[in-house]
């Protein structure tokens, strides 16, 4: 995992994992 910025760039930082996690999640599920 990359290093977690400061403060202002935190809120980009979960959401880059979230959309990471989001589309790991619908690799997995669709056949």
């Amino acid at each position: 995992l990359p290093a977690v910025p400061e403060p202002p760039g935190y809120a980009l930082w979960l959401a880059g994992l979230a959309c990471l996690a989001v589309a790991a999640r619908r690799r997995t599920q669709r056949r």
